[in-house]
């Protein structure tokens, strides 16, 4: 529609000039001229415009066809340098085919199996049941009822434990016991004890988990049943137990009993999520139908594994960053790990080659990564009779290589290299066996292969999509841009034409001047507002229907969020206030707020008072929504 009322007040104004030009001939047929061009515009916009529809439609079909693959990471589980991500999909029967690239930290990963491949060991459910009086007997019923069911019908893979938390935490089965004792432990449970200390079990279950010897190829899983009520005084806490669960690799899917409050059961969902599981807020008679979610939800993962250079742990979080190539589509996925297991390492490092890459420089590759290469004094170079002096020693820790620089140019001879104080990067600490010596042979003073033991080795050697995955958009912009060109170019040759022939014709009539032209419009004075600091802000926010969506903002000032309108992120969330709660950006930082709300806002489950500042993946829960804040 813009386009034709652009057309409509041009041929207005063309139609304005032409009763001036009528009263002259060149003015009059130029005027025709210009009527003329505006026609074949018109013409070709009207004649292009179908072609612009199905070239819009064909768009909109092949961006519902690109709709990126959704899934997310469950849990990443490190045994250095062995590294196991496992994902889940919204649609796990349409896993598709990718590539994908990681690193760990500024290390980069072999990828060893980028398939989504299915889990082959065995799962390790660990079920953690709340027995404190807050839980009603129906609840307890259809809880022993789900566990029984579950270890009645559970894979041969599969392994089942069991904790029980009241007043204290106990370990009822270690997942060895056979089914007929499994059953009678799970009906003795009991909803008897007064306190609850719900925060101390998931701890004891991750401990569980991180004490799993490291030759078992195991996964673990917990799944957790309560109302979130939590009493105990002096135990582990919700932020200490939030931060363990951001950087270990248990994933707590929550059975949430819908008899707990909004608040307690939001926050048990922050946990869940933090480790990479989720909640489903239950009522007692879909219990046993949660546990199948679950168990299905397990089952229906995939995996991707990785392998470090070698096994050296940090005991420190580390961001392991994968990027996905998928459909011609980059996504990059990102979790928080602390890596601490490690498979022992009991392989000393060796020497592959050594090779003369000039008169007096020599390559050492290394069969690994290796620390004490780049020291000077860790190298004799000599002929039998004299010693030469190494000038400089470079690492090249890409190649596993040492560059060696001698002060003097080697000659056509035999010379023997020898490593000392030599190891591999590994928590053992491998050294070379004793020194070790290899000869080099430097025919003619050239560039040789090594000779080791007699034979002769050589050297140990994210994505915009945008048009290109929509190949059509370029030759759709020449086609419009060259019919219009085409338009214009028919106009001037017939003006051109129409000159010419008006040169070579008698002299126009007579007529009377034209009215002097209208002074030109006053030029309106110019105002310079000078842009406010905008700050990003990305989120990823869990609405109340347990969608997660990632928001990027661009933030000047504040935003607001609440139920209401007006707010700049609103949600259909009746425990949401109207203006719920306030993030505001400054000096590079942003703050989160409550509005006086009576139910609160809080972050990483602690209450908000006044202006608290947000951290790299705090977790804001406000009613039944969470956001998870991302820096940078």
């Amino acid at each position: 529609m813009g386009h034709k009322m652009n057309l409509s007040a041009a041929e207005t104004a063309g139609y304005q000039d032409d009763d001036t030009a009528l009263r002259g001939e060149v003015g009059y047929k130029e005027a025709q001229q210009d009527c003329a061009v505006l026609k074949a515009l018109r013409f070709m916009i009207k004649a292009l415009l179908p072609l612009v529809l199905v070239f819009a439609l064909c768009f909109s079909f092949s961006a519902s066809a690109l709709t990126p693959f959704e899934f997310s990471v469950e849990q990443a589980q490190l045994v250095m340098p062995d590294i196991t991500v496992y994902f889940n999909a919204e649609d796990p029967a349409a896993w598709p085919e990718t590539s994908v690239t990681a690193s760990l930290g500024d290390v980069a990963l072999e990828t060893v199996d980028a398939g989504f491949t299915q889990d082959e060991n065995d799962t390790l459910y660990i079920f953690i049941v709340d027995c404190s009086t807050s839980i009603t007997v129906p609840q307890m019923n259809n809880i022993k009822q789900a566990l029984i069911w579950f270890a009645e019908n559970k894979k041969d893979s599969e392994r089942l434990m069991l904790i029980s938390f009241g007043e204290s935490v106990n370990v009822l089965l270690n997942g060895d016991e056979n089914l007929e004792d499994a059953v009678a432990t799970i009906e003795s449970l009991d909803r008897s004890e007064s306190g609850t200390v719900l925060f101390d079990a998931v701890n004891r279950a991750v401990t569980l988990s991180e004490n799993i010897p490291d030759t078992v190829p195991l996964r673990r899983v917990a799944v957790l049943f309560s109302d979130a009520e939590e009493f105990a005084v002096g135990s582990y806490t919700y932020d200490e137990l939030f931060n363990k669960l951001t950087t270990q690799s248990l994933p707590i899917y929550a059975v949430g009993l819908n008899t707990g409050t909004t608040q307690s059961l939001n926050a048990l969902g922050v946990l869940a999520r933090s480790s990479g599981g989720d909640i489903l807020v239950t009522p007692y008679d879909a219990i046993f139908d949660s546990v199948g979610r679950i168990a299905d939800t397990v089952r229906a993962s995939r995996k991707i594994s990785f392998r470090a250079p070698t096994n050296e742990v940090s005991h420190a979080p580390e961001n392991l960053v994968m990027q996905f190539t998928i459909d011609g589509e980059t996504l990059t996925k990102e979790v928080r790990v602390v890596p601490g297991r490690w498979i022992p390492d009991t392989t000393p490092p060796g020497i592959e080659t050594v090779e003369a890459t000039s008169s007096n420089t020599l390559k050492i590759y290394f069969s690994e990564p290796v620390y004490g290469a780049d020291n000077i004094e860790n190298y004799l170079v000599g002929d039998g009779t004299l010693e030469y002096t190494v000038q400089q020693v470079t690492y090249i820790p890409e190649e596993y290589a040492a560059v060696l620089s001698l002060a003097d140019v080697l000659e056509n001879a035999q010379y023997t290299v020898t490593c000392m104080n030599v190891t591999d990067r590994s928590m053992e600490k491998n050294a070379l066996s004793a020194p070790h010596t290899l000869t080099v042979g430097i025919p003619g003073g050239a560039a040789a292969d090594a000779v080791i033991g007699g034979s002769v080795e050589g050297p140990v050697t994210h994505i915009d999509t945008g048009a290109a995955g929509h190949s059509w958009v370029p030759p759709l912009i020449l086609l419009v841009a060259a019919a219009i060109i085409a338009a214009f170019a028919i106009g001037v040759h017939q003006r051109k034409k129409s000159r010419a022939a008006v040169a070579s014709a008698p002299a126009p009539r007579p007529f009377e001047p034209s009215a002097p032209p209208s002074p030109p419009p006053a030029v309106e004075p110019r105002h310079h507002f000078a842009a406010q600091n905008v700050q990003p802000l990305r989120m990823v926010v869990t609405d109340q229907n347990g969608m997660a969506h990632q928001v990027d903002l661009k933030v000047t000032g504040s935003i607001f969020v609440g139920r209401s309108e007006i707010c700049n992120l609103y949600f259909d969330d009746a425990c949401l206030a109207a203006q719920h709660f306030v993030i505001e950006a400054k000096d590079g930082c942003f703050f989160v707020q409550d509005l006086g709300t009576p139910d609160g806002t809080f972050v990483n489950g602690v209450r908000v008072g006044n202006a608290r500042k947000l951290n790299d993946r705090d977790t804001i829960t406000a009613g039944q929504v969470t956001f998870v804040y991302h820096a940078g």
